[in-house]
């Protein structure tokens, strides 16, 4: 699981939902591989590193499990 949320965001808490997520999955011991990248401003400030940083993962934990 991949969140990306903003710290900034105007429409809704995601950066704050995003910690609830984490924390949560923390104590659940979640079997699956997660992921929290914030977003220092707001949603359009989607940068080559965060792009960077969603193809890393996705690249270990999407397509390694899928053999490609």
């Amino acid at each position: 699981m991949l969140l990306v949320p903003s710290k900034q965001d105007e429409a809704w808490p995601s950066y704050n939902m995003a910690n609830e997520v984490m924390k949560y999955l923390e104590e659940q011991e979640y079997e699956y591989a997660y992921e929290h990248i914030a977003l220092e401003g707001s949603h359009y400030d989607l940068d080559r590193q965060t792009l960077n940083q969603v193809r890393a993962f996705l690249k270990q934990h999407l397509v390694a499990s899928c053999g490609l």
